[in-house]
């Protein structure tokens, strides 16, 4: 009897070290091996009853495993969905509502910081930009496979992803090198569905009308590569797999092509699997659960407590062949109104019931109506009305939530705007009076002309974008995007008086944007009119006093106007404040055009000891000619490297010039 009692709390400190401890009940998994799909429909799988495909491999998982039905992501957009799955929060409490004006502060706690603390290996593999290391994802990831950092950009082109077989082969390279018995966590990202659907051969061929699907079905022999190698090892039955899509994909479904403006289904509902040593074989779950309920799973399985800041909830029990509670679960998507200025969305998913709220309320039973085709709200007031009042208390609750994470806005410099561009992505900011504008279900119809517009303006196109950008303007004529690119494509054609009229209604409507400010002022500064240039950047520095790409044009425009004493001392400011050397080389002109040679040669000796060298600029730009006439120009200049044939000054005036 002693012995027995001296054995059993014995046995159970044990069992903690490789378990959530003997009063859980509960055993851990030596490792997690997490999949996400990017842009991938559910119902585009031949699991989920989509006969025109050929799945496999992700068929053979959910028969060995579970398949949820109707997973939702909360917000249809890449980065803000993998930031609820690492951090199981919505995006209102994280902070990131879209790719690239967001990152995830590094106050949010994600699943590797978790299991990375607890001794597990935690290894991370993005396939596209949108999930680079910059955006915060990678926190906690002690190998982070980033591409844009493996590889120069010149290299592999502002669309450049890793495919799924790279994906397949960089995983099986990690997990084969993979040395000692500590646990691991690891993310697979497949960003293949995602446009252009451009699948290799045979899929390329036998999708060749539906190269969606091709995409869809690449993945899946990658994947199926990728289990056949974890059954070899003997891993397929002792791991956590979960494999989720992040987002779908609109296909023209309610008029969209691509994804993040709308919240229908078809890029709502994702695809969601999941196998573990404990789980039920074919179970089928049909209650609603979210991306959010991604992170306290995995923490469930390595034994961690999920802890107060998760607002998901374990999936264990439903791998184990139980239905999970209903539960009321949070959608939005921001990227219409962040970009646009069309009203935000946002809503609720209970059980049958789907509630979305934008400047007008719809309210659709999925079970009756699962294309989202006849909108009840005015039918069905109450229900509508219980909604509407329950989803104004949870955002009124995190808004006031110490979890809530800090301001994670980000300025977006032009490179990552193209690259975001080349993607389908459009860059915006915050706007804090887009409430009322217009529902994007009335306007989405617009988004293939959009699309059009900024692929023609990319380009270089701008006779081709800017009739497009008419035509938005037309029917959507406060359409900040379309204001701001039509302002910059009519600027290019020297068509100045449109361009200035179209950047006078673009900033007093949206006076809080600073890329409207930056067009407005350039499209005075090319007809040379840079007294009103100095202006317009005067003007929206007056409102945005630390944007630094208002404060350099400013600079610059009054240089090129001739109010020497004014650009020297906006100059001096700056660099008290910490600016760059440029700031210097403005300094430099202003004083020598002065008539202040010593000085000027100091400020140009400076900025090149600060680490100026665009040399071709410092001989041919127009505006430097005061430098040139400088006595040891010629002298203080030889010790910058000689330029590279295409380092040519930039016309436009740009930050980039100086």
């Amino acid at each position: 009897m002693i012995v027995r009692r001296l054995w059993l709390p014995l046995l159970c400190g044990l069992l903690l070290l490789v378990s959530a401890g003997c009063d859980r009940g509960r055993e851990t998994v030596p490792g997690v091996l997490l999949i996400t799909l990017d842009t991938t429909r559910a119902d585009h799988l031949g699991c989920y009853g989509y006969e025109p495909i050929e799945t496999p491999n992700l068929d053979r998982l959910a028969s060995l495993g579970v398949l949820f039905e109707q997973a939702q992501t909360t917000v249809p957009v890449t980065l803000p969905a993998h930031s609820t799955m690492f951090t199981g929060q919505y995006p209102a409490v994280h902070g990131v509502r879209y790719n690239g004006m967001f990152k995830l502060g590094d106050g949010s706690v994600t699943v590797a910081e978790r299991l990375g603390d607890a001794g597990w290996s935690t290894v991370g593999m993005p396939a596209s930009y949108p999930l680079t290391t910059s955006t915060g994802v990678g926190q906690g990831f002690q190998v982070y496979r980033d591409l844009f950092e493996e590889v120069p950009e010149e290299e592999i082109g502002r669309d450049g992803e890793r495919n799924a077989g790279a994906i397949t082969d960089q995983a099986i390279e990690w997990l084969s090198g993979r040395s000692g018995n500590e646990p691991f966590f690891l993310w697979l990202h497949y960003w293949d569905a995602h446009t252009p659907y451009q699948p290799p051969y045979p899929f390329s061929s036998t999708y060749r009308d539906r190269p969606y699907d091709g995409e869809i079905a690449y993945m899946d022999q990658e994947i199926g590569r990728l289990m056949a190698y974890l059954e070899d090892q003997g891993l397929d039955r002792e791991i956590l797999i979960l494999v989720a899509g992040d987002h779908g994909e609109g296909l023209f479904d309610h008029g969209e092509k691509m994804h993040a403006n709308l919240v229908y289904q078809s890029t709502m509902q994702v695809p969601l699997i999941a196998r573990a040593p404990d789980s039920s074989k074919g179970f089928r779950v049909s209650e609603p659960v979210s991306l959010v309920d991604i992170a306290p799973t995995i923490l469930d399985y390595a034994g961690l407590d999920p802890g107060p800041q998760i607002q998901g909830v374990s999936l264990r029990e439903a791998l184990k062949g139980v239905e999970p509670e209903p539960r009321t679960i949070y959608f939005e998507a921001l990227s219409g109104s962040l970009s646009f200025g069309w009203s935000p969305l946002e809503g609720l998913r209970r059980g049958r019931w789907k509630y979305i709220r934008s400047s007008g309320d719809e309210l659709y039973d999925l079970e009756e109506d699962p294309r989202e085709v006849t909108d009840l709200h005015s039918t069905n007031a109450i229900r509508t009305g219980e909604f509407g009042e329950e989803l104004q208390a949870m955002l009124e609750a995190w808004a006031d939530s110490p979890d809530v994470a800090e301001a994670t806005e980000v300025p977006l410099d032009p490179e990552e705007l193209e690259m975001l561009a080349s993607l389908g992505y459009v860059g915006g900011t915050l706007s804090r009076d887009s409430r009322g504008g217009v529902n994007p279900r009335d306007m989405i119809h617009l988004d293939s002309t959009i699309h059009s517009a900024r692929a023609a303006q990319q380009a270089g196109q701008y006779a081709e974008s800017l009739p497009l950008w008419e035509l938005v303007l037309k029917e959507d004529p406060e359409n900040r995007h379309a204001l701001n690119l039509a302002v910059i494509a009519a600027t290019h054609l020297s068509r100045f008086d449109q361009a200035q009229e179209l950047g006078e209604r673009l900033t007093a409507r949206w006076p809080d944007f600073v890329p409207g400010h930056v067009a407005y002022g350039e499209a005075f500064a090319a007809a040379d009119q840079f007294r009103k240039a100095a202006d317009c950047f005067r003007n929206g520095l007056a409102l945005h006093p630390d944007e630094d790409a208002l404060a350099y044009r400013y600079s610059v425009a009054l240089v090129a106007s001739g109010q020497l004493e004014l650009a020297e001392r906006v100059s001096r400011t700056a660099l008290d404040g910490g600016s760059g050397s440029y700031y210097r080389i403005l300094l430099a002109v202003s004083l020598a055009a002065q008539g202040r040679p010593q000085e000027g040669e100091a400020e140009l000796r400076q900025a090149i000891a600060d680490g100026y060298e665009r040399k071709s600029v410092l001989r041919e730009e127009p505006l430097l000619e005061p430098l040139r006439r400088l006595s040891r120009f010629e002298d203080i200049i030889s010790v910058l490297p000689d330029p590279p044939e295409d380092d040519k000054p930039d016309a436009a005036g740009g930050q980039e010039a100086y």
